[in-house]
């Protein structure tokens, strides 16, 4: 199958998406880039800004999707955080999630980690 990585890449986005809407959550865009670094989903908790990266995988042989964000990864996702603020002139609060998304067989286990980690100063 052609792009196969990609595919399940982008079924396990939509299913976080999915989830996300779910809970109530507003959706700003998804596949956003500024100038190096790249989100996958930008959304609103009521007031809050949520930078969400989502880790789709098909095997926990190297470990669980969430492992695969790792300090290099959430770099990237603070600088385009501060990038985003910045030229949107964000002012209120901002945490950053991830979504795990795990196909097990027929089954698919969806794990949303809220304040997944803090920018160090």
């Amino acid at each position: 199958m052609k792009n196969t990585k990609q595919n399940i890449g982008s079924e396990g986005e939509n299913l976080a998406a999915t989830h996300l809407k779910s809970l109530g959550y507003e959706i700003i865009g998804r596949n956003l880039r500024i100038k190096n670094d790249e989100l996958d989903i930008l959304a609103k908790d009521g007031e809050m800004l949520v930078f969400v990266e989502v880790k789709t995988r098909v095997s926990d042989t190297y470990g669980v999707p969430e492992d695969f964000v790792n300090y290099q990864k959430e770099q990237h996702m603070i600088r385009f955080a501060e990038n985003y603020i910045f030229e949107n002139d964000w002012r209120g609060e901002s945490r950053f999630d991830i979504v795990a998304v795990h196909y097990q067989g027929r089954n698919t286990v969806l794990r949303h980690i809220v304040d997944a980690f803090y920018p160090s100063a």
